[in-house]
Parts: C-alpha cells; sequence; structure tokens
C-alpha cells in the first residue's frame, strides 16, 4: 500500500538560478522527506506538473516556473509538518493590503519566511488556507520575499489567476519598489547599476557576488535613488530592480554601491552593523504595481521617519 497522499497539492515557484537542474533532483533537495519510490510513481501517474504541463523525473528546469505535485502527507516514523500558529495567523489577516476575487496582497513582516527549509517550522505558506478559509482553492505563492525582507507579497486565489501573475513576473509588467536603509551615501545621488551576480560555494553553503571579469554571470540591473541622507550617516534609498535575482539588492547595495543595507551583515559584514545591537535588515518591499496600473503602497514606521531625517530602530 502506497504512502498516503493528500488531496491537497503543493504550489511552488522554482527560482531561475535553477534553470538547467533537473526537476527530480531539485524536489529530493528541497522535499527530502518525500520518499523515492513515490515520487517515481508520481511521476509516472503525471501528478507532477510544470506551468500546468506534466513533467518527468528527467524534465530539465527551464527557468522560472511554477511546480504542482501532491502533498505528501508524512508517516508516524517522520517529523510532523508544522502547523503554524494562531499569533502568527492573526498578524498576517491584519497585514491585508487589498483583496479581491483574484488575489490578496500582504504586508509581510520580516523574520517570516515564504516557504518551508530546513530548520523552518513557521512559514508563509503555511497559511494558505486558514487566510481565505472560506473558497474552495488554497491560496497559491506566485512570487517570494527573502525572509528578512518585509514588504508586499502577492498570493493568488485561483491557478488560472497564479498562472497569469506568474507569466506578468517573468514578462516584467509588475513593477516592484523597494526601500532600504544603507550604512553610507552612494557617490551619485541616483543611477542604473547594471552588474551581473554570480552564485559562490561558501563551505557547505553558498552566497551571491558580483561577478568578476570572465565569469559567466546572471545578468542583474537595479535603478536606485537616494531619498534622504541622515546625520548619522546613513541614506534612505529607493530600488527598482530591473531583474529578479537572489539577493540582488542586497548584493548591488553592499559590493556595487560600497552602501551595505543597515543589518545585512552576510554581504556587508560589520560594516552593515554600525550600532551598539545588531539590528533587522532595513529592506522593504514598498510599492507593487500591477499591469492593469493598479498600485499598491504599505510602508514600515523607520521609512517615514527616515524620510523626516530621524532614525528609527525596530525590532
Amino acid at each position: 500500500m502506497s504512502p498516503p497522499v493528500s488531496q491537497d497539492h503543493i504550489h511552488c515557484q522554482i527560482h531561475e538560478t535553477f534553470q538547467g537542474q533537473r526537476l527530480e533532483r531539485w524536489i529530493k533537495k528541497q522535499y527530502k522527506l518525500i520518499p523515492y519510490s513515490v515520487l517515481q510513481k508520481w511521476f509516472r501517474r503525471g501528478l507532477v506538473r510544470i506551468d500546468g504541463r506534466k513533467a518527468k523525473a528527467d524534465f530539465t528546469i527551464p527557468g522560472q516556473c511554477t511546480l504542482e505535485m501532491p502533498l505528501y502527507e508524512l508517516q508516524d516514523s517522520f517529523a510532523p509538518k508544522p502547523q503554524g500558529n494562531k499569533r502568527t495567523l492573526k498578524i498576517l489577516k491584519k497585514a491585508r493590503v487589498f483583496e479581491d476575487e483574484t488575489l490578496l496582497i500582504l504586508n509581510k513582516p520580516h523574520g517570516l519566511a515564504t516557504q518551508g527549509g530546513s530548520g523552518q517550522t513557521d512559514y508563509l505558506d503555511l497559511y494558505m488556507k486558514d487566510l481565505c478559509p472560506n473558497q474552495d482553492e488554497a491560496l497559491r505563492l506566485v512570487h517570494r520575499l527573502d525572509q528578512e525582507t518585509s514588504g508586499l507579497i502577492i498570493l493568488a486565489k485561483t491557478y488560472q489567476a497564479s498562472k497569469g501573475l506568474t507569466q506578468d513576473f517573468k514578462d516584467r509588467r509588475i513593477e516592484k519598489t523597494y526601500f532600504a536603509l544603507v550604512v553610507g551615501t552612494p557617490s551619485e545621488n541616483d543611477g542604473t547599476i547594471d552588474a551581473p551576480v554570480i552564485k559562490r560555494l561558501l563551505g557547505k553553503g553558498s552566497k551571491m557576488a558580483l561577478a568578476e571579469v570572465g565569469e559567466e554571470g546572471l545578468s542583474a540591473i537595479t535603478q536606485y535613488r537616494v531619498l534622504k541622507v541622515l546625520d548619522n550617516g546613513m541614506t534612505l534609498l529607493e530600488l527598482k530592480p530591473q531583474t529578479g535575482r537572489t539577493h540582488q539588492l542586497r548584493v548591488h547595495c553592499a559590493q556595487a554601491l560600497g552602501c551595505p543595507i543597515l543589518g545585512d551583515g552576510l554581504y556587508g559584514g560589520t560594516a552593515a552593523h554600525p550600532l551598539s545591537k545588531r539590528t533587522r535588515l532595513y529592506l522593504h518591499a514598498g510599492m507593487l504595481t500591477l499591469k492593469n496600473n493598479a498600485s499598491f503602497q504599505a510602508l514600515p514606521a523607520w521609512y517615514n521617519a527616515a524620510l523626516q531625517g530621524d532614525f528609527l530602530l525596530e525590532d
């Protein structure tokens, strides 16, 4: 008898940085508790789909795409799947910025991961049913925000909406504007950073970096503008990514501008922590403009304080 599979399905975005990787290998790395025999059975039955089409185990990831497959119910011998908690659900329900029949836009708090991973016990993807309990389909993620990045994130209410929004992100028809407090001040008040990035292996982990001469990095382009220079040596920046690379804004600020985002020790080292205490990452996705020109905004208290020339430390 095969292990039980629930009626629910996993819907997730595969980032373009995994382009060229074998789908079966990617799934096994991301979902380690799914037995190999179960995964192979799903492939044989056509239960694994990429962008709505059946995919085989040897399918090569073409770039950013949407994966759909059954949600495996873990047996008692495995650790139970996290169930979420009432406190986070309450925070997320209050974080609604906009909602209609096709999508929900939330102002995600910093510190909450978008999807589960190694060691994650609380993440946005756990609340896809609880946020809209009265609809037939669970919400679907169509893009991601880093765990430490706060701000606007779109959830699709239907498969068709998910498919359309995913394509809009691919075609750059959705404009995202971020705001960041950086340590130091760029030499120019505005400009475009056109600096390819590359993933570098570091022991057991990896991180992104600017590609060096002769390296074939991923194209990464960011428009920036200085909004306010503070007396304490920090600067409030507006950032508009024209590409969607992993940690693109963090790398561009720290390595291209020489101004790491406050709290970003991964890319800025000790320079990103100039205060007497370590702080959160001061990066916020503050504005979204959809292809129909509908625009949404959610700004944190520290942004408004910085715009007035003050500094507000948030935990």
